[in-house]
């Protein structure tokens, strides 16, 4: 339509705004959604394209549906100027649809929540404090999208403190030992 061509330009962070248009160019049959498709390449962007060459794409389809393509993308170019934040509802819309949409994205956040809620209640060491107070920082732009390049600092740490509590479980083991 004419008003999707006039407004294809995006201003930010206004996901209400792209829960709206998701919703239009459902409605209009110029956009289906993806079955799941982008939380799994989500899930897949840690691997180097160098091993998986043709892994899937981040919110492409999203752009180009919004008017974000370009012409003359040269080769390895996805073909669009700027990929669009649909937000956390507008993320599970562009996954599953408008009635199961809302709810994967919820479920997501939910699980996030519980990871956080057992690190506050389980903390066994002072590296667990830092960690936990990452996580509420980094629930906010998990907020836009919930991605694990948002993610990443919080995982990592997450491992290393369980690496560290694996070495000293193992190393207070020999210390019993040793003194039987």
């Amino acid at each position: 339509s004419d008003i999707l061509e006039a407004e294809a330009t995006h201003g930010g962070w206004n996901m209400y705004e792209e829960l709206c248009w998701l919703n239009l160019l459902m409605e209009e049959k110029k956009y289906t959604p993806n079955m799941g498709r982008r939380y799994f390449a989500e899930l897949a962007n840690p691997v180097p394209r160098a091993i998986w060459p043709d892994k899937p794409l981040i919110g492409i389809d999203y752009a180009i549906a919004r008017g974000q393509s370009f012409e003359g993308a040269g080769e390895g170019q996805a073909g669009v100027g700027a990929t669009i934040s649909t937000g956390m509802i507008g993320q599970g819309v562009d996954n599953f649809g408008t009635v199961f949409g809302p709810p994967s994205a919820a479920l997501l956040m939910a699980i996030w929540i519980v990871l956080l809620a057992r690190i506050d209640l389980h903390v066994r060491s002072a590296a667990g404090v830092p960690l936990y107070i990452l996580g509420l920082v980094l629930t906010f732009n998990l907020g836009r999208d919930i991605t694990f390049l948002v993610a990443y600092p919080f995982f990592f740490g997450l491992l290393a403190i369980k690496v560290v509590d694996l070495f000293k479980s193992s190393s207070n083991m020999n210390r019993k030992r040793t003194t039987e």
